[in-house]
């Protein structure tokens, strides 16, 4: 499967300290001017992400060993459809050209008011056998995609009069400026905010739809960019996890740490870990020979991500701490590191990196 390509209005501002570790993901931009290109810049220094913009699309292949973003403004907003389509076609097929650049997600970014060739841009990127994700919303300016419907405001875009100099009507739904660019599947803020959207993305575009997402946060642009990344990573939402737990009926708690330490190591293979309790944690990494942990991420206070010797994450926490989605979050968090990360013989130097 060919690499997500997903639009954004523009990244999201809000930065999530865990989520600093799938930045690397997004290696390449392209713009349909050059506001939006340097408004795509801005937002990546915020990240401390290093990126360059191109005013043009670079020679095939030139971008492939570039550090960081890659940003490319094809000026093609106010340009006829075909035009538009040539210029996409040409931009994405010399970025990734051998891989696109740092092997990871390509984004294009469009108007926020969904002004200029969108569907064209759409249907150049299905045609070079991408899928397409599109999350459209700019939480800044209240601009925003509710059960597809894009508001500005809370005011549906058709209603108002910010399409006055446009040669056509404003859309009364996103998915009406995707016509002609193969099948489209909404998909609603409820499922955006549920922790099967990837599963939901691999099966819609498995399916040869293109996606259009609802957002209205900065929170459901990172959750739809993160549900990108592991399609990216995995070509397939991430295997669903194994979970093992003591069932509360063994007379001696500590035979039962040992009990459950030894069908773990049993049965996780080379799957990274997520442990609970110190005792349990323990227990498990030294059956499995795990003698050094480096900490690389801290979730919430005690909730720590580490990378041990041969590249496998192992997340611990106590048993006592976090809420009642915190082993669900450490599960989100181990995902997106691995998106970052995605050999194991790799982990440990790439993580030590970031």
């Amino acid at each position: 499967m060919r690499r997500p390509a997903e639009r954004t209005a523009a990244p999201p501002a809000a930065a999530v300290p865990a989520e600093e570790a799938s930045r690397t993901a997004l290696s390449a931009v392209v713009a349909d001017d050059l506001s939006g290109a340097a408004e795509v810049a801005g937002a990546l220094l915020l990240r401390r992400r290093p990126c360059t913009v191109l005013l043009q699309a670079p020679p095939a292949g030139s971008a492939a060993g570039a550090r960081g973003t890659v940003v490319v403004d094809l000026d093609h907003r106010a340009a006829e459809p075909a035009a538009a389509h040539a210029a996409v076609t040409a931009a994405v097929s010399a970025l990734t050209s051998g891989g696109s650049p740092g092997g990871g997600l390509l984004a294009v970014k469009l108007d926020s008011l969904w002004r200029g060739n969108v569907g064209a841009t759409v249907r150049a990127l299905r045609d070079q056998g991408f899928t397409v994700v599109v999350a459209g919303a700019l939480p800044a300016l209240r601009r925003s995609v509710v059960d597809g419907v894009p508001l500005v405001d809370g005011t549906a875009l058709a209603r108002t009069d910010l399409w006055h100099l446009e040669p056509r009507p404003a859309p009364e739904r996103v998915a009406d400026l995707l016509a002609g660019a193969g099948p489209v599947l909404e998909v609603g803020l409820a499922t955006v905010r549920s922790p099967g959207l990837a599963r939901v993305l691999a099966r819609s575009t498995a399916g040869g739809s293109s996606v259009v997402a609802d957002a209205e946060s900065e929170d459901d642009l990172a959750a739809i960019a993160v549900a990108a990344v592991e399609l990216v990573a995995h070509g397939h939402p991430a295997a669903d996890p194994l979970v093992l737990r003591l069932d509360g009926t063994h007379a001696d708690p500590r035979a039962a740490v040992v009990r459950l330490a030894e069908r773990a190591v049993a049965l996780v293979g080379a799957r990274d870990l997520v442990l609970t309790g110190g005792e349990t944690a323990r227990a498990v990494l030294t059956r499995l020979g795990v003698d050094t942990l480096r900490p690389v991420a801290q979730l919430s206070h005690g909730a720590v991500v580490s990378v041990t010797a041969d590249g496998r994450l192992v997340a611990t926490k106590p048993g006592s701490f976090g809420g009642p989605g915190e082993l669900h979050e450490l599960v989100r968090l181990l995902h997106r590191l691995r998106a970052a990360a995605p050999a194991r013989e790799d982990a440990r130097a790439h993580l030590e990196a970031l």
